[in-house]
């Protein structure tokens, strides 16, 4: 029975899932799903693929994105303002799924901002098969593998989103977000200061566990726990282990510069170390970090984050309205209600 599994998931694999709008331009969708086709691609187009095997509409959706190495957006004008394709594309893009925008009628400025920092296909004055070339070229390419986890936190439940916050950290941790001049004399240390309870290390589990993180750092983000406990030895080598399976272990703490040196210098590794309250033992662990890799710090003392030369963010506490909706959703009550009269 195992092995029927298997064989019937290796055979529903596809290479990318088709999310378009039925108001765009069928007969463009349909020459590019012939033209894929003809390529030897296998494309999930709903009108071909969906079945009926007792599950719903939703599931079905669900496990063909799951199923398919990658997403192909058909932007045009209706899917830009679809809330079924946003559900699709986004599904993808938070389970890891590459998203190839195929911009329609559209240009890429309409593109919504999680997918503008992708590669994608223009098709606006192109001919259809110059478009499934293309696709065709982009598909046979492997998907680069997201990195591993290695000891991240959950998110905490009715944890607030904090898009501003999240945005700082992309601009000062990953490279596609600098300019060419500036990425490779960047600092490779940012980080994340604020009095208890504001949410730092929320914000650095949130921006470490994220998929583009793990897409850039694919040798994995490792979460080391500081606090007035910290022994760097005990950590270096629970890292090593982890993150660099086979390097040499330290022994004593006069190696562990050496040794994480000589480990992670060539390494593609986000190093998250939490709750920082001394500049000094942590330090082996930045400069280990060659030019591939970063590090990440959360500190409820900026001037631990200025001793390490780090790219320094404030997290404050949240403004009223939101520190109302936090409250809200712990009480289990609606956001209007919250901190307001109840009415007669």
């Amino acid at each position: 029975m195992g092995h029927m599994g298997e064989s019937l998931a290796a055979e529903r694999r596809y290479d990318a899932f088709l999310s378009y709008a039925r108001a765009d331009d069928p007969d463009f969708r349909q020459a590019l799903v012939d033209g894929l086709d003809r390529a030897g691609r296998r494309v999930w187009f709903d009108r071909e693929a969906m079945p009926n095997c007792g599950t719903t509409f939703g599931q079905e959706i669900r496990q063909a994105i799951e199923t398919s190495d990658r997403l192909i957006l058909l932007a045009g004008p209706a899917a830009m303002s679809s809330g079924y394709v946003a559900q699709e594309w986004g599904y993808a893009d938070d389970i890891g799924k590459p998203v190839v925008p195929v911009a329609h009628a559209v240009a890429f400025r309409d593109l919504p901002d999680r997918l503008r920092h992708y590669h994608g296909v223009d098709a606006r004055r192109r001919t259809v098969d110059a478009v499934v070339a293309e696709l065709a070229r982009l598909l046979a390419e492997p998907v680069r593998p997201l990195g591993p986890c290695f000891h991240l936190p959950h998110r905490p439940p009715h944890a607030r989103d904090r898009p501003e916050l999240l945005e700082h950290l992309s601009s000062a941790l990953l490279p596609d977000r600098m300019r060419p001049e500036d990425a490779g004399r960047a600092p490779r240390v940012t980080a994340l200061y604020g009095l208890p309870g504001v949410g730092k290390s929320t914000l650095a589990a949130a921006f470490a566990s994220a998929v583009r993180t793990r897409r850039v750092f694919s040798d994995g983000v490792a979460w080391l726990a500081g606090g007035p406990g910290f022994r760097p030895l005990a950590t270096a080598r629970e890292l090593l282990r982890l993150a660099a399976p086979g390097a040499h272990l330290p022994g004593s703490d006069g190696e562990v510069d050496v040794a994480l040196a000589a480990a992670l210098g060539g390494r593609e590794l986000l190093i998250v170390l939490d709750d920082v309250r001394d500049p000094d033992p942590v330090l082996p662990f930045v400069t280990a970090l060659g030019p591939c890799g970063q590090a990440l710090l959360t500190t409820l003392d900026q001037a631990v984050a200025t001793a390490l030369g780090a790219v320094e963010i404030a997290v404050d506490q949240l403004d009223d309205d939101a520190a109302r909706g936090l409250l809200a959703d712990w009480a289990g009550r609606s956001r209007q209600r919250c901190g307001r009269p109840r009415p007669d």
